[in-house]
């Protein structure tokens, strides 16, 4: 009961953390907008070696895909489809945990696209 607890009072932070994060990476993805060429790598391999190119405005998924999450794992939601404390806790852990390595990627593919400019 004290870890739900702790998860109840963490929670709320970690989302606007992660929700600040996405307006940073959008705000990156608009600057690296103006600098990049128009052919950039989309896709990475588990090495984070390009392995798709697309149109640089694909950049802008980097900002969307954090704000979508935040939004489509509020913890309102998560209220209204999962009234048990056990399984809305875990969901949530699990959620934190994707947040957190989308974020990892998502700096990874950051640094490789300023070592383009």
């Amino acid at each position: 009961m004290k870890f739900a607890l702790f998860i109840d009072n963490l929670y709320p932070k970690i989302m606007f953390v992660f929700s600040i994060l996405s307006v940073i990476f959008f705000a990156i993805s608009i600057y690296l907008y103006t600098k990049l060429p128009a052919i950039i790598p989309i896709h990475f391999d588990i090495n984070f070696k390009a392995d798709n190119w697309g149109g640089k405005a694909n950049i802008f998924i980097l900002g969307v895909i954090p704000a979508l999450l935040c939004t489509i794992f509020s913890k309102k939601l998560i209220f209204a489809k999962e009234p048990l404390l056990s399984i809305r806790v875990l969901i949530e852990v699990f959620v934190m945990f994707v947040l957190l390595l989308l974020t990892i990627a998502s700096l990874i593919v950051i640094g490789i696209y300023f070592k383009m400019i």
